[in-house]
């Protein structure tokens, strides 16, 4: 594990990320800025990501993305190991 990464200031803000979840509303952009916020608390309690959406709205998609800002893991997702045949 490694430290989580210093948030940096930018002029753009927290409108950046926008573009690269997809959200139907305002109140559900705040929403994931609200838990992005609250996985940087040094205790818990700790918010729960929950997800919805029909087969193809991107769900996979935003997660990783939100994760990959929060933890600086590599690499960001694993697949299970198989086994080899001897």
């Amino acid at each position: 594990m490694q430290a989580l990464p210093t948030p940096e200031h930018h002029p753009g803000g927290i409108n950046l990320l926008r573009k690269f979840l997809n959200v139907e509303t305002e109140a559900d952009f705040q929403m994931l800025v609200a838990w992005l916020l609250g996985c940087f608390h040094p205790e818990g309690p700790y918010p729960i990501l929950i997800l919805s959406g029909e087969q193809g709205s991107a769900k996979s998609t935003t997660a990783r993305t939100l994760r990959d800002l929060i933890d600086p893991a590599s690499p960001s997702t694993r697949s299970t190991p198989t086994l080899s045949k001897i």
